[in-house]
């Protein structure tokens, strides 16, 4: 959540519970200088009236930021993973966000930035003590933290945007990017047909989207080469289709989906075991893809892909 000093703000900590009074926490720490952490229980009066009637605690860290520091840190969360991380002691609230990128085993940390005064040892250590296996993650995540010195401190990870490889350019893929977008996915919308691609079929286009006018198999290995990718295919026709599920399977797509009916993916299956592919290999293909709700009109249909691609990311399937 981010408060401005004029009590302008975006985002939330809690769905709206206790909103009103970190609201107001933070017209203090603006006032005084002194970062502010406030915890928030079932049994909390101020809780209560805010409607904390579901249990639980929620403990809230309000830190300041300077515009530059603000403006570093979204770029990181369109370009790279981030780790920040909270150090609290006798009221002495410090904060270090640094990016990453993971590649395989490789870690490449870039300029991080500091929050209070936090020795350059101490970043350099806290790094080390992170178990690499958190900066795996595909869904932000909180992890408390013991330190060399005894000591216990707080690693919020966020990972880089998870890549969403489209393959066709159609009326659901429009509707998957509606959905897709405010997940914080990076989208390539994959169409050979030149017709498909224009602008104006794809209005909503930002930073987060690119268009490729070719062939799968041309571009889709140095996009899943550039990170973790998940894949759906949607053009209906395996001319498409098929080139890039080849490419899928043979360079490690994270996740696979193919649109069509159990009819239309056992020829596909037939297809590709054709090409050499392993009963092992193909049933790594979500088909067909999409939790089964039961829509039929386009926005349903991708509102089932995008809800089977959520329940991956956080390890339903």
């Amino acid at each position: 959540m981010i408060i401005s000093e004029e009590g302008q703000f975006a985002g939330s900590v809690s769905g709206g519970c206790i909103e009103a009074d970190v609201i107001q926490t933070a017209g203090e720490v603006f006032a005084t200088g002194q970062n502010l952490v406030r915890t928030y229980g079932f049994d909390d009066a101020v809780a209560w009236q805010q409607g904390l009637s579901c249990g639980g605690q929620i403990q809230v860290h309000v830190c300041t930021l300077t515009r530059e520091s603000l403006s570093r840190w979204a770029h990181f969360a369109e370009e790279s993973g981030w780790v920040r991380w909270l150090l609290y002691n006798d009221g002495d609230l410090r904060q270090i966000i640094a990016p990453f990128r993971a590649r395989g085993e490789q870690i490449t940390w870039g300029e991080a930035v500091f929050v209070g005064d936090v020795p350059n040892d101490v970043f350099r250590r806290l790094q080390t003590e992170l178990p690499q296996a958190m900066l795996a993650v595909r869904v932000p995540t909180v992890e408390s933290l013991q330190n060399s010195e005894g000591g216990q401190h707080r690693a919020q990870i966020s990972p880089p945007p998870l890549q969403l490889a489209i393959v066709g350019a159609t009326h659901i893929a429009q509707h998957v990017i509606d959905f897709a977008l405010p997940l914080g996915y990076r989208i390539a919308v994959i169409d050979p047909r030149a017709a498909w691609t224009t602008a104006d079929r794809f209005s909503h286009l930002s930073r987060r989207i690119t268009m490729y006018a070719d062939y799968p198999d041309e571009c889709l290995p140095d996009l899943l080469a550039a990170g973790e990718t998940a894949l759906v295919t949607l053009s209906h026709d395996e001319k498409i289709d098929d080139p890039a599920l080849v490419s899928a399977l043979t360079h490690g797509a994270a996740y696979i989906g193919c649109l069509g009916s159990h009819r239309t993916h056992a020829r596909r299956v037939e297809r590709l075991s054709a090409q050499g592919f392993s009963n092992t290999e193909l049933a790594r293909l979500h088909a067909p893809v999409g939790l089964p709700l039961g829509g039929r009109t386009a926005p349903e249909i991708a509102l089932s892909v995008v809800a089977e691609l959520t329940a991956w990311r956080h390890g339903q399937l």
